[in-house]
């Protein structure tokens, strides 16, 4: 009999004694009093939010209900209930699911109370992951209610295990029709996170069919869901449709050029999406020829990220080409593809790749291209040389990323004349770390022979990053003398470079002892960690420092 009154106490409906009342701001006798129905302590049900929706859309009384209060369900709510609930905390000018059916006679109050999720109000940007994991929202049935008034929802598993398996959304088998559902009736929802979510072919049907009625997400993360050509088609379709969905992270789907080839309509054709990740897709050559169709095509990809694909030279050469004729592309991420080969035999794929980098002003006031990265793609000898000649005659890069290409010696001339020669280069950051670049001091000498032999000097690049390149204290001795005369460069990253030691560091100082000399560098910050600086480097830039008035970071660890 105790367990029965338990049982009945956790379930009974929730009534108006459930109220709390706050004075307004004239005292016990002010007409202002407001009351708060809180129902922390109540596992809600259908019959609960059927009480709910009938006393928050008809009572008169004098005293309006200015907030809810709730913490979790108890069994699933149906979808036009689920609408019914929402609509009372959403005025008519507000952002609101579509209009559902009214009980009753009443309208609903002019001014709407205010919903909280224990201590949260509703709607709010983002939900505290620590109270609310995902593992929670499922548990207490809140998936609904989160989709609808949380703006920023991420839903990415938390570390938790159940059996040995993630909890994901995927895993649940009634949580993604719950999800799609709300997605498609909410105008709150602006981005959703659902990486690694094991939601399947299935899944990414159904979401797809949400995306599509949803008219204000503009971020959609559905990476590492094993989602198939067909799902793939449709999300893209439907974020076409839809026409708001600005950021789109397909990456890790492995959908291979199958599903490139499903892309091509609905990607071609979108007017909204800049940003899109198709990272570890598994695309090949087809499918990057297929992608660069796109890109020629579409006329609002601003940056597009195929990190990972197994993409060839010739893919690469048709991807570049397009990004360079492109009217929209700005960011094109190459890393990791597959290595490029000697340049003796394959000089045709070299050029279709490196001439459109070399393009000159009249096709440069075209192209929109800014950031390059091109990590990992085995770039070197004779193919970087061409690389780095074509380069000198770019004016619209501004970012360029060739870590981990084992560039070596060859090419390095090439390199410094780009860096200091190149009239009208708008190169502003350069990432060449892991390129052994000190071997032999080649990049160090050749900076400092074209520094000391030419009156140019570089006032563009801000950002050059050396770390882990083989450095000497000679070759940072030259670096100290080349650099002089980059006359913007604000960032200078030589870390783990362990043979510039002390006298490396001295030759360096001079960076920072340039304090009156017109158009000397005014370094901000400088990475020598892991450099084996000891006492005497030390001395020799603290000296520095005490002419220097620009560095506002030095990392010596």
């Amino acid at each position: 009999q105790q367990q029965q009154q338990q049982q009945h106490q956790q379930h009974r409906k929730p009534s108006k004694d459930s109220l709390s009342s706050t004075e307004g701001p004239g005292g016990a006798g002010d007409a202002c009093t407001s009351a708060v129905w809180d129902v922390r302590r109540y596992p809600l049900g259908q019959s609960h939010i059927t009480h709910m929706v009938q006393v928050l859309t008809e009572w008169r009384e004098p005293n309006p209900i200015r907030g809810v209060v709730l913490s979790r369900f108890v069994v699933h709510i149906p979808e036009e209930l689920q609408l019914k609930f929402v609509r009372c905390f959403f005025a008519d000018t507000e952002a609101s699911p579509p209009p559902a059916a009214e009980s009753g006679d009443g309208a609903q109050q002019a001014s709407p109370p205010t919903l909280m999720l224990e201590d949260v109000p509703l709607p709010t940007e983002t939900l505290p992951r620590d109270r609310f994991p995902l593992v929670e929202l499922l548990d207490r049935k809140l998936l609904w209610l989160v989709t609808h008034f949380v703006r920023d929802l991420d839903l990415v598993p938390e570390p938790l295990h159940l059996q040995g398996q993630p909890v994901t959304v995927g895993a649940d088998p009634t949580a993604v029709p719950i999800l799609a559902a709300a997605i498609a009736a909410s105008r709150v929802l602006t981005r959703l996170s659902l990486r690694s979510s094991a939601l399947g072919e299935q899944g990414g049907l159904s979401l797809a069919a949400a995306v599509q009625q949803c008219k204000s997400l503009r971020y959609l993360d559905l990476s590492d869901n094993s989602l198939g050509p067909q799902a793939v088609t449709k999300v893209v379709h439907a974020i076409e449709h839809c026409g708001n969905v600005t950021s789109l992270d397909l990456s890790r789907n492995g959908f291979g050029g199958a599903g490139a080839h499903g892309l091509v309509e609905g990607l071609a054709a979108s007017t909204s999406l800049r940003e899109m990740n198709l990272a570890r897709t598994e695309l090949g050559l087809d499918g990057a020829e297929v992608i660069a169709e796109c890109i020629m095509r579409n006329a609002s990809l601003t940056r597009l990220d195929l990190t990972q694909n197994d993409i060839p030279l010739k893919g690469a050469g048709d991807l570049m080409r397009a990004a360079a004729l492109s009217r929209t592309m700005k960011a094109l991420i190459l890393d990791h593809n597959q290595p490029w080969p000697s340049y003796e035999g394959s000089e045709v794929l070299a050029h279709a790749f490196v001439d459109p980098i070399g393009c000159d002003r009249a096709a440069a006031s075209q192209t929109r291209l800014e950031a390059l990265s091109l990590k990992r793609c085995n770039i070197r000898s004779t193919a970087a040389v061409r690389f780095f000649s074509a380069l000198s005659h770019n004016v619209s890069i501004r970012q360029l990323n060739l870590a981990w290409n084992g560039i070596r010696r060859t090419g390095a001339e090439e390199l410094a004349q780009a860096l200091v020669r190149a009239a009208g280069s708008a190169l502003e950051e350069l990432d060449l770390r892991d390129n052994l670049l000190g071997q032999q001091d080649a990049l160090p000498e050749a900076l400092y022979q074209v520094c000391t032999q030419t009156s140019h000097m570089n006032r563009r690049l801000r950002v050059l990053h050396l770390a882990n390149n083989g450095l000497t204290a000679r070759g940072a001795s030259l670096l100290g003398e080349g650099l002089i005369g980059f006359e913007a460069l604000e960032e200078l990253l030589l870390y783990h470079n362990a043979e510039i030691g002390d006298a490396g560091a001295e030759g360096l100082a001079k960076l920072l002892s340039h304090r009156t000399t017109p158009g000397a560098c005014r370094l901000r910050r400088l990475n020598l960690a892991a450099c084996g600086v000891g006492d005497v480097g030390c001395r020799a830039l603290a000296a520095a420092l005490g002419r220097n008035e620009s560095l506002t970071d030095l990392d010596l660890s």
